[in-house]
């Protein structure tokens, strides 16, 4: 079975918004530096850019002009949600081919 691929740049944004959700990255801390993110990805730097640019304007991250990029107030509530708000989709999606709530629970237990 084939793995589910992700954009380059969709490897960094969820490498970010790991290290927030799990706190190892707090509001108001810098991200590394755009060219340092492409190199440590080993992508161009318009994807590390493009990368950050989704962060931004997810209202994940900030940046400051000369500065870098930051983590916002309030970051990880937002990637939890957007979690959250994924999670009942495919709930919903689950539903609509006939799923019942018990073989719902089955399926998420066995996660």
């Amino acid at each position: 079975m084939k793995e589910h691929q992700t954009n380059k740049y969709d490897q960094i944004v969820d490498y970010y918004q790991n290290m927030i959700v799990s706190r190892e990255l707090l509001p108001k801390q810098k991200l590394s530096s755009i060219r340092d993110s492409a190199k440590s990805f080993s992508v161009s730097i318009t994807t590390a850019q493009k990368a950050y640019q989704i962060l931004i304007e997810s209202n994940i991250c900030y940046a400051k002009y000369g500065n870098g990029t930051f983590v916002s107030q309030g970051a990880r509530d937002i990637i939890v949600n957007n979690m959250l708000d994924n999670f009942e989709l495919s709930l919903d999606n689950l539903r609509g081919i006939g799923l019942s709530e018990s073989e719902i629970i089955n399926i998420i237990s066995k996660i």
